[in-house]
């Protein structure tokens, strides 16, 4: 299937693409319902205590109400840079791990912003109540510490990320993965 050249979202798709053509139909016939529209109230405060964010765009809020992140299915969607992907991303994250409790994998490019993350995450972790494991430059072990009762997130470069999923994979255990968020 050539994902590249959709311009419009199907909600029966396993995987929807949206490009700059089909955020702008779908931002032109969304009205929003608030402010944050199914953002759950604790994480809306959460990100304006500690990231100021008190509003999004609207393809942002529309993202966040798309059926496929409500099917739990797959999503994927290109902007140019500084269009504020990765906070749609980290919004769903943490969704994920604050009410549906599934273990995520957050993988980005470089060791330097994986520090980055850590930082936000961290604080917000303390809130939310999940474990963090580092994925980056010396940091993390293989294979990871299961916790009871806790979900977790791991945040890490591609290549130590890389070195988690393998043995997954060899194990046929990719069903103990949950989420899987590639940020550029």
């Amino acid at each position: 299937m050539d994902v590249s050249n959709r311009s419009i979202v199907d909600e029966y798709d396993e995987i929807s693409t949206l490009d700059e053509s089909a955020l702008q139909m779908l931002c032109e016939e969304w009205k929003p319902k608030s402010q944050f529209p199914t953002l759950l109230t604790q994480v809306a405060g959460l990100l304006e205590k500690y990231r100021n964010i008190q509003s999004f765009h609207t393809w942002q809020k529309k993202c966040f109400d798309l059926p496929t992140r409500r099917k739990n299915q797959n999503l994927i969607y290109k902007l140019p840079t500084s269009g504020g992907k990765t906070l749609v991303a980290e919004i769903m994250m943490l969704n994920y791990l604050l009410y549906r409790h599934l273990d995520v994998i957050f993988i980005l490019p470089f060791v330097a912003v994986v520090q980055e993350k850590v930082i936000l995450f961290f604080l917000l972790s303390l809130c939310i109540i999940f474990t963090m494991n580092i994925l980056a430059a010396s940091k993390g072990c293989y294979p990871p510490i299961q916790r009871r009762m806790k979900t977790s997130l791991y945040i890490g470069t591609i290549e130590k990320a890389n070195s988690l999923i393998n043995p997954l994979i060899e194990n046929h255990h990719m069903a103990d993965l949950d989420i899987v968020v590639v940020d550029e």
